[in-house]
């Protein structure tokens, strides 16, 4: 198991390859575009992903044996699936794919002989890097804790949370995809005509108050409780037993119909509104240049995040509860909104070919461009 997930972590690289394809082989007007849609892509495979194993939990466990030791069953499945639609993704990459860098200035071929590219400033590079980064944390954080979240707060049974806990990321798919289609068709040449900050921040928010709105908060009416099963000659305590985690006892019950609306309609809304234009303004920023390095750390970020999430968030959750767990994304993502509050005006596309008054210079990968 740690293997596979080992590998599949060098798989997701290819999603910053992706990206800058998308950006390196599209013109500028139609750049917001040719990213939207990669990320749509992206955001609807991490949200269509987990929700799939809905339509497998049928086949319970251990489900059919095929041959040795593999089980076709409601764990199994999903990553079967998986590995055939890679190899499906395999062959029509090397049929149907001829790259094209359309999107890179080739210095050499433009008319003004004096002509550099400016530099990317580095204040909305590491902003949007940050950002990334806290969202990543967000998701991870949903991922990492959510089956234990749903089985302490609710009573569920393990094969109770794959499946309920499957639809509400059903839900949560369905109204990412909506968003992401409204992105490509309707939204992302408005957005691309200076919104991407305003849109991205607004996001956040909504992330923000998703965290605020599903906090375990002491004026809910109902406390954590668990029950005894017994089948087959076994005791199995189902939901929050103290003597599992200390918590119990005084940690209040999230309701239900509150925890699965804000999660699919707010959480669903607000990680990939921010997403889609926070990737448009990272290659704008970047500027009209190759920008595999650049976007192989800004991937990297996020990577870190969904590396040491889990470790940390599943820790806090089994010593400390949901509270804690909550109160920390809650702080990230507001000290993310109050960077981009205070860097608004640094955060902005970079300006590929400056127009320099006479005493007026910027720095490109060589040196120092000036105008006497």
């Amino acid at each position: 198991m740690l293997l596979s997930r080992i590998l599949v972590g060098f798989g997701s690289g290819n999603v910053a390859v992706m990206r800058t394809y998308g950006a390196n082989a599209s013109v500028k007007k139609d750049r917001a575009k040719a990213i939207t849609m990669v990320t749509a892509c992206w955001v609807c495979g991490i949200t269509v992903g987990p929700a799939i194993q809905v339509a497998f939990a049928p086949i319970g466990y251990p489900g059919v044996k095929l041959f040795g030791a593999l089980h076709l069953d409601m764990y199994t499945a999903p990553p079967l699936l998986a590995a055939l639609i890679d190899l499906l993704v395999l062959v029509l990459l090397n049929v149907f794919v001829k790259e094209e860098y359309v999107g890179v200035v080739d210095e050499k071929k433009v008319e003004d002989p004096f002509y550099a590219l400016p530099k990317p400033k580095l204040l909305p590079i590491i902003v949007c890097i940050v950002t990334r980064f806290t969202l990543m944390f967000t998701i991870t954080n949903a991922e990492a804790i959510g089956s234990m979240f749903v089985m302490a707060m609710y009573k569920w049974t393990n094969a109770e949370a794959v499946k309920y806990n499957g639809m509400i990321m059903l839900g949560q798919s369905g109204v990412s995809l909506i968003v992401n289609i409204l992105f490509t068709v309707k939204l992302a040449d408005y957005i691309s005509n200076g919104k991407e900050r305003i849109t991205a921040t607004l996001g956040l928010v909504i992330g923000l108050l998703y965290h605020v709105i599903t906090y375990a908060w002491p004026f809910f009416p109902n406390r954590l409780d668990y029950r005894i099963d017994k089948s087959n000659g076994t005791i199995e305590y189902v939901g929050c037993y103290p003597s599992k985690y200390s918590w119990c006892s005084h940690t209040h019950q999230v309701p239900l119909w509150l925890y699965a609306f804000a999660t699919v309609f707010i959480l669903g809304l607000a990680l990939y509104v921010t997403f889609t234009p926070l990737n448009t303004l990272f290659s704008k920023v970047l500027g009209d240049r190759r920008q595999g390095t650049m976007t192989g750390i800004f991937f990297m970020a996020g990577s870190v995040a969904r590396t040491i999430g889990p470790i940390v968030v599943a820790v806090m959750f089994e010593n400390y509860g949901p509270e804690i767990t909550w109160i920390l994304p809650i702080i990230m993502l507001a000290i993310t909104v109050l960077l981009w509050i205070i860097c608004w005006k640094q955060i902005v596309p970079l300006d590929s070919n400056p127009k320099l008054k006479a005493g007026e210079s910027y720095k490109y990968d060589n040196g120092n461009k000036y105008k006497f």
